[in-house]
């Protein structure tokens, strides 16, 4: 089956279907020189057959069905994982983007008398324009009442980004994390271009310490930074110590290495071993990875 709604659950499900068709040791170069469309039609006689009809053929021509539809379903759930990790980390932010939004707006709803303090405000300046603003502003708001809504906005509404960076994280590394290990380990990702070889890097980097309790990375880690983490991340990755050097926080840092990933594969700069639609065939260069 192909895979179902967009989650952890699904992730964790087809991550278990392609570790069974990998424990047959299926040769990648199972089939070489014949086409795919060749393989689609055994592929597609053996999905539909009962397993009866398929026990009665003989030995060569069940394990060639056989073969071919394990063959295919591993590329086909390969291609299905990533989709998915595409959709999930989209899901992440975006989803962190609205909730902050929401607030937002929840909060400007939610203190009525401020739209009547700004229209007072806005009436006063447009008959008045040429007017200083504490004898057209302050009669209708006084400076008092201003400095209030001004204390209030701050208080209450903290920088847009930062907002956003504390529900990705929490969403990540209470939920999403877990499928974070055996994805990693499961699927191989290269690139043929050596611009793109710091979020490959990244990529095993993060591996390497993903079941590590630590909080930062340790000093002699050479860490990418550029080309991996966005700018508007940086300050939340890459944080100061009190001697003046810097730190990498390991969880802020595995969000942005996912962010980065997944525009990298979306447009084929990275591509997985195992796949089809995202197979390293599609770029004929020289193959280069980790």
């Amino acid at each position: 089956m192909d895979p179902g709604r967009v989650g952890l659950a699904t992730m964790l499900e087809e991550m278990a279907k392609l570790r069974l068709i990998r424990e047959l040791g299926l040769p990648d170069d199972l089939f070489p020189g014949l086409a795919r469309k060749v393989l689609m039609v055994y592929r597609n006689r053996a999905s539909i057959e009962e397993p009866s009809r398929l026990r009665a053929h003989p030995k060569a021509l069940r394990l060639t069905l056989l073969a071919v539809l394990c063959f295919m379903r591993a590329q086909e759930i390969t291609d299905g994982l990533v989709d998915l990790l595409i959709q999930i980390v989209h899901k992440i932010d975006v989803r962190a983007e609205k909730r902050v939004e929401q607030e937002y707006v929840n909060e400007f709803k939610r203190v009525a008398n401020k739209e009547g303090i700004l229209y007072r405000i806005a009436e006063a300046t447009v008959a008045h324009p040429d007017e200083p603003v504490n004898k057209v502003v302050f009669p209708v708001a006084s400076e008092k009442l201003l400095r209030n809504v001004i204390k209030e906005y701050k208080a209450k509404s903290p920088a847009f980004r930062q907002q956003v960076h504390t529900i990705m994280r929490a969403s990540y590394s209470h939920h999403y994390r877990r499928m974070v290990p055996e994805l990693l380990d499961i699927l191989e990702f290269r690139s043929n271009n050596e611009l793109y070889r710091p979020v490959i890097r990244a990529v095993h980097l993060v591996k390497d310490y993903v079941r590590s309790s630590r909080q930062y990375y340790p000093d002699h880690e050479i860490i990418p930074i550029k080309e991996v983490v966005a700018a508007k991340w940086c300050e939340f990755v890459v944080e100061e110590n009190d001697d003046g050097t810097n730190h990498v926080n390991r969880l802020n840092y595995e969000v942005c290495v996912l962010q980065a990933l997944r525009e990298k594969v979306r447009v084929r700069e990275i591509w997985i071993v195992g796949a089809n639609r995202y197979r390293g065939e599609l770029f004929p260069q020289c193959i280069t990875h980790v």
